[in-house]
């Protein structure tokens, strides 16, 4: 467990016995540079005092107890905190943390206030801060190159058509935050679609959706099981996955938008020019090129479907995760990093993009 006089870094994961904080809680627990504090914030509904991680026994602390525990515990200067957590107990949660100087990874989707407050917040309180809606580093790579295509090829895909679906763990009410994303980085190269309508989308536990979002394009939510299989998603992982897809499209002659995404897509996949795919397997063939994890459980893969009449010309590409692996490795390469940079004293609020870049500059 955590003690001041050790060379490994305290971790304080909050929100066990939750899955993701198990996980996290599990690696740690292995590392050699990180070891696992001996408390951790958990919900009200939560009705038991302590879990083992590994063989390691947490106590956990409800909301009411928070006070007594800070009273009562002595918290390591050098302790970081991890915390998943539900966007409407984000900030109230980075409060918490600014006001008691504990550095943080946060891991939620905020909205533009929010986080705007969040960041004045670890501003004022000099303390660090990671937050981000996703930790999987292949994902965040993905959403950069398509987002950087947005930026060079602004308004110049009129005309052009964007389907896709998205599969989640069948209780999953909302739709993806991150198809939402990267729908409106196609939005931003010209694609006539209503992202926007998709945020207030509530999907019924259970059932698949069609969602008309613009001519041409529409959005499928997978949500039952049946239909997951039928989509590649293992048993093993139902309750616990995440896989999208991308059909770009055009009727058109003008194809220089849909040249320039597959040009970007087979630089990252193939070239790895994010430099996430360490230990990562690829396969490819003709317009086809596919990144595999060790696991086997991350996959990105990018295709350019042969061209059908009354169909046009398309690429697809996808990203399937499943489990929280991918998660999991993201969330200890931003431990280090948050390490590394509270060390040097760039205190603030960083992100994964940061994180990244990082690493590659020192490369």
């Amino acid at each position: 467990m955590a003690s001041l006089m050790s060379g490994q870094t305290p971790v304080m994961v909050n929100g066990l016995p939750g899955k993701m904080a198990a996980e996290i809680g599990r690696r740690i627990v292995n590392s050699e540079d990180f070891e696992l504090f001996n408390h951790s914030y958990t919900g009200q509904e939560i009705g038991i005092d302590h879990f083992n991680v590994s063989e390691e026994e947490v106590t956990l602390v409800h909301p009411n107890e928070r006070d007594e525990f800070l009273r009562r515990v002595t918290i390591p200067n050098n302790l970081m905190v991890v915390d998943f957590v539900s966007s409407g107990n984000a900030l109230p949660n980075a409060q918490h943390y600014c006001a008691n100087r504990m550095n943080f990874l946060m891991g939620t989707t905020m909205s533009k206030a929010d986080r705007a407050a969040l960041e004045a917040i670890v501003k004022e309180s000099g303390t660090f801060a990671l937050p981000a809606p996703n930790f999987a580093e292949q994902i965040v790579g993905f959403q950069k190159v398509v987002g950087q295509v947005a930026k060079e090829c602004e308004e110049m895909a009129k005309g052009y058509t964007l389907n896709g679906w998205c599969s989640h763990q069948s209780p999953k009410k909302d739709v993806s935050g991150t198809w939402r994303n990267v729908a409106r980085d196609f939005v931003k190269m010209g694609v006539r679609a209503n992202v926007d309508i998709l945020d207030a989308f509530k999907v019924t536990p259970g059932e698949d959706a069609r969602i008309a979002i613009g001519p041409g394009s529409e959005l499928y939510v997978v949500r039952n099981p049946e239909t997951q299989h039928g989509v590649g998603v293992p048993d093993a992982h139902l309750k616990w996955h995440g896989h999208h897809s991308y059909d770009f499209g055009t009727m058109g002659n003008d194809l220089g938008v849909f040249y320039a995404v597959r040009a970007a897509m087979a630089d990252f996949i193939e070239e790895d020019s994010e430099g996430v795919f360490k230990d990562y397997s690829l396969e490819r063939a003709g317009n086809f090129a596919k990144r595999i994890s060790r696991d086997g459980n991350i996959i990105v893969s990018c295709e350019e479907l042969e061209e059908v009449v009354g169909r046009g010309r398309r690429l697809r590409t996808e990203h399937r995760v499943n489990g929280g692996s991918g998660y999991v490795d993201g969330v200890m390469n931003g431990l280090r990093y948050s390490r590394d940079c509270i060390a040097r004293g760039e205190m603030g609020v960083k992100s994964v993009h940061d994180m990244m870049a990082a690493r590659k500059k020192a490369a």
